[in-house]
């Protein structure tokens, strides 16, 4: 489709993902499908869940370098463009 902005996602815990996916399986398809900002809003134990599942999917080499430098510039870029410090 061509969008090069920031890709948010509301918070992956919410039913209608929660319903089909784990957190884990969500957090990683998320990255993988290009998001850029994952919010889990839930509790603390999820959040925990969310971030390590994340860190496997790095360390496995199923997420890649690319992938985050790509989200890293694109969310530097909207920083700048804001004006706020990095």
């Amino acid at each position: 489709m061509g969008f090069d902005g920031v890709i948010i996602t509301d918070d992956m815990n919410m039913h209608a993902i929660a319903d089909i996916f784990s957190v884990e399986d969500a957090m990683v398809k998320a990255v993988l499908a290009g998001v850029d900002i994952l919010l889990v809003c839930s509790n603390i134990e999820i959040q925990h869940r969310a971030w390590n599942a994340l860190l496997n999917a790095v360390t496995s080499g199923l997420i890649g370098e690319d992938l985050l430098t790509d989200s890293v510039r694109r969310i530097s870029g909207l920083k700048c463009k804001y004006g706020l410090e990095l």
